[in-house]
């Protein structure tokens, strides 16, 4: 189960594809010989993957429940402290996002970061901090502090020499630059393994177009943002992650500021799927959805009454 528990741990990074059998196996042995500190992560990783091939509300609300009843039990029979860091980063950063608030999961994978660094587990608090920045930038934490966070984490980073921590922050912070106005997009401190390249690891190329696409968007490159949303969707591995609704979002209200350049069936496909998964999303946490719901819908709206006022000024015109 030890072995198991690794080799899923890589896998997750570098080859998602092979993750049902390794977890079907954990549980499998589970069952045939009792549970132990090591069961509870194949549980929770079963969540993740459940969530991650379905829309079906009534599943994602299912699987949020085995992963907080994993990590509950962790908790009352094993008190694993290298185990919970883990199951908080998995847990709190993949799963509970779909039923709890954001601001919550934020400080529980804060306390795994602390918990982590205490133990001298830098990998463990680097996933664990990649989760926490991701959830306050989700949940509309002041840009300031944000930055300031980011800034102790780059310097934890450079202290323990952790490459991929320093990756991914470098990105946070880039986006950050950019929405407050000091120009991310031109940021001269932007590492070099930012540029998307074949073989790059995919959860790394996942959010370098992720956040190239916010940056697009703020800025008011819109084509731009379109084409690194497309890169983030043929990747493949925002299913069920909170990246892939927030990406949804924003393809939708990058569509229907394109739709007033050309009105193609592309891209009122992207607006109304974002409609759709966030009303579906929203009905498992209005908290952090239904906002974006209200959001979106006064642009269906207008597009809506200027299509049907386009269709009757043809029809006149015809007539």
């Amino acid at each position: 189960m030890k072995f198991y528990n690794f080799i899923t741990n890589v896998a997750f990074f570098s080859k998602p594809e092979i993750l049902p059998f390794l977890i079907h196996r954990m549980i499998q042995l589970t069952m045939d010989y009792g549970f132990c500190k090591y069961s509870t992560m194949g549980f929770m990783i079963y969540a993740v993957v459940k969530i991650s091939r379905t829309k079906d509300t009534e599943v994602i609300s299912t699987a949020s429940r085995l992963g907080k009843t994993a990590l509950t039990c962790s908790k009352k029979r094993f008190q694993s402290s290298d185990q919970m860091v883990s199951l908080y980063c998995v847990y709190y950063g993949l799963v509970a996002f779909h039923t709890e608030p954001l601001q919550s999961c934020a400080d529980m994978l804060q306390k795994g970061f602390e918990a982590a660094l205490s133990r001298g587990d830098i990998g463990r608090a680097s996933s664990n901090s990649v989760q926490y920045i991701k959830c306050l930038l989700m949940a509309g934490e002041s840009l300031p502090t944000l930055l300031e966070k980011v800034n102790s984490y780059l310097e934890l980073s450079t202290t323990y020499q952790s490459t991929t921590f320093f990756v991914y922050h470098t990105i946070f912070r880039e986006t950050i630059f950019a929405l407050i106005g000091k120009g991310g997009s031109t940021n001269p401190d932007r590492h070099p393994e930012h540029q998307p390249a074949e073989g790059a690891n995919p959860s790394i190329l996942d959010t370098i177009h992720f956040h190239r696409a916010i940056q697009a968007y703020w800025l008011g490159h819109s084509e731009r943002c379109l084409y690194f949303a497309e890169k983030f969707f043929q990747l493949g591995t925002h299913r069920g992650k909170l990246n892939g609704i927030e990406m949804t979002f924003i393809n939708g209200l990058n569509s229907f500021r394109l739709l007033k350049k050309q009105n193609s069936a592309k891209l009122r496909r992207a607006g109304q799927n974002a409609i759709t998964e966030l009303e579906s999303a929203a009905s498992n946490s209005s908290w952090n959805f239904s906002n974006k719901v209200r959001w979106l819908c006064p642009f269906v709206q207008s597009f809506c009454t200027t299509s049907s006022s386009s269709r009757s000024l043809g029809s006149s015109i015809t007539s």
